[in-house]
């Protein structure tokens, strides 16, 4: 598994292999990709494109991926800055008939309306999912928007330095997020600090699938100079401030299924979090969607 991505960007003292990925066809830089090397080493590129890893990389092929874009294996030598590029993997849109009545937008996943209170603070490479059956009377829906509820609570993290990358997962074997459904590097910036807020999904002509999915965040952003307080257990602790805070939302109905992901864990139900309660909240996610 991979090892978080400001792990790999400290270690710049002994870092022997420098490079940035760009975009094979435009040139653009691709932020927050995966690189790494053997089996358990690597980290992410940051916001524009570039990294730089252990010496113990040089002579070894960089494996270099990220959602929208063709794995490539790269051969490094020596230390010398180097640009990566990886081509755009295409995918074969469908052909969409659209009907002429009008669709009243219909939201399937967490409700408007929150219950409880709780958020959770994402560590860099982390996620939270939230499944979303498929519609019980086989109706077809094209994905409009996705939804989420940033926290307002910690006021002193900025929407510059708190962004997320947006998931949509098939369903697998396992019953945890699969197969990659947005074939885009999709980076969300929260406009504000909370609230719910607006993905604008319909230019990617994505249908719900039948089975359903699972809709994700995945954190990157984070303002490591900030902290904060926090009583824990009747002790007061201070904690450093890492990522946007996503709301959630507390009900006894498993009928939206939670999950999350450790870089270095998998994917993991949420039973196995060591705080019990949480098992009975979901991610404030949501999709609103279109019958056509």
């Amino acid at each position: 598994m991979l090892l978080l991505g400001c792990c790999l960007l400290t270690i710049e003292a002994f870092a022997q292999v420098r490079g940035q990925v760009i975009n094979a066809e435009d040139g653009k830089p691709i932020p927050f990709a995966t690189v790494h090397w053997g089996s358990n080493n690597g980290g992410y590129t940051n916001e524009t494109g570039k990294f730089e890893v252990a010496e113990e990389a040089v002579g070894k092929g960089l494996i270099i991926s990220c959602v929208g874009f063709k794995t490539d294996t790269f051969n490094t030598q020596n230390s010398r800055f180097t640009e990566f590029k990886l081509f755009p993997d295409r995918i074969q849109m469908k052909s969409i008939t659209i009907s002429d009545r009008p669709s009243k937008p219909i939201r399937l996943g967490a409700p408007k309306k929150r219950k409880g209170v709780s958020s959770w603070r994402g560590e860099f490479g982390q996620q939270h999912a939230i499944y979303i059956p498929g519609d019980s009377l086989g109706r077809t829906f094209l994905i409009k928007e996705a939804l989420y509820q940033a926290n307002n609570f910690f006021a002193e993290i900025k929407a510059s330095q708190s962004f997320f990358r947006l998931h949509l997962y098939s369903k697998g074997s396992d019953g945890f997020p699969n197969k990659e459904l947005l074939k885009a590097n999709l980076i969300v910036y929260p406009k504000k600090n909370g609230g719910w807020q607006t993905v604008d999904l319909s230019r990617f002509s994505i249908l719900f699938p039948p089975e359903g999915l699972f809709l994700a965040m995945e954190w990157l952003g984070n303002s490591p100079t900030k902290e904060y307080k926090v009583t824990m257990d009747g002790k007061k602790k201070i904690r450093t401030a890492i990522g946007h805070s996503l709301n959630m939302h507390k009900t006894k109905n498993h009928f939206y299924e939670h999950v999350f992901y450790y870089p270095d864990r998998g994917w993991r139900d949420m039973s196995d979090n060591p705080y019990p309660d949480n098992e009975n909240y979901i991610p404030c996610l949501a999709l609103e969607v279109v019958e056509i």
